[in-house]
């Protein structure tokens, strides 16, 4: 073999050596894209455990009614969050009774089931429970306690707080007791209502019933 022929035949092989490692490069590209393509398709498509459960949802049912109404579906959302920033704000044992809680809420907004209006009704227990989540672990502004003492026994005073929560809402406090009051539509003036109890500001002058068909309380905003 001549040296030219030498020379011929490195070049060839070189080049064929050079086309392999291309052809072998394009393959693995080929085989990264495809891969990255089948886990970005796995990753789209996978669905979460609230996807499964819309998914599954009876027509009328409450799971039903939170996944078709958007603003219920927002309002789920937001009492997530709200949820776990009550959660950020106690200690073990208080996660321990605010999981409780929150378990016995569910089963209270699932029997909106048996209300002739069911959507109204699982809005309202939504909205009623995110404000007494920011209420009660303080996670809205506040404005009080104003004292408010009554004509029948000035002795007898009552403390209340109001908070800036939607609907609005208030605690009024009654020596070692206590009321979670939500807003209600009024004539006029600002009026409350608790599980059994009513304050009613007007002209001035509030009217407080303290629990069930108890008497009407006429009382007056302390001034400093």
């Amino acid at each position: 073999m001549t040296r030219l022929t030498s020379v011929v035949i490195a070049i060839l092989a070189s080049t064929l050596l050079a086309s392999c490692d291309k052809d072998d490069a394009d393959s693995k590209q080929t085989q990264s894209a495809t891969q990255n393509q089948m886990t970005s398709q796995s990753v789209t498509t996978k669905k979460t455990p609230k996807d499964t459960a819309c998914d599954n949802a009876l027509k009328g049912s409450v799971t039903f009614i939170i996944c078709d109404n958007a603003t219920i579906t927002e309002l789920d959302n937001t009492i997530n969050e709200v949820y776990q920033q009550a959660l950020s704000q106690t200690d073990t044992a208080g996660k321990s009774m605010l999981r409780e809680a929150q378990r016995g809420w569910i089963q209270e907004r699932d029997e909106c089931w048996k209300s002739k209006n069911k959507v109204q009704c699982v809005e309202n227990t939504y909205r009623q429970r995110i404000a007494e989540l920011q209420v009660r672990y303080q996670l809205v502004d506040s404005h009080g306690p104003f004292q408010f003492t009554c004509e029948s026994d000035p002795a007898d005073t009552f403390n209340i707080t109001f908070f800036q929560t939607e609907p609005a809402t208030l605690i009024a406090e009654r020596g070692d007791q206590s009321s979670l009051m939500y807003s209600v539509p009024s004539a006029s003036g600002a009026k409350y209502r608790g599980r059994n109890e009513i304050f009613w500001e007007h002209q001035g002058e509030a009217k407080i019933q303290w629990g069930y068909q108890a008497p009407e309380l006429t009382c007056r905003k302390h001034e400093p």
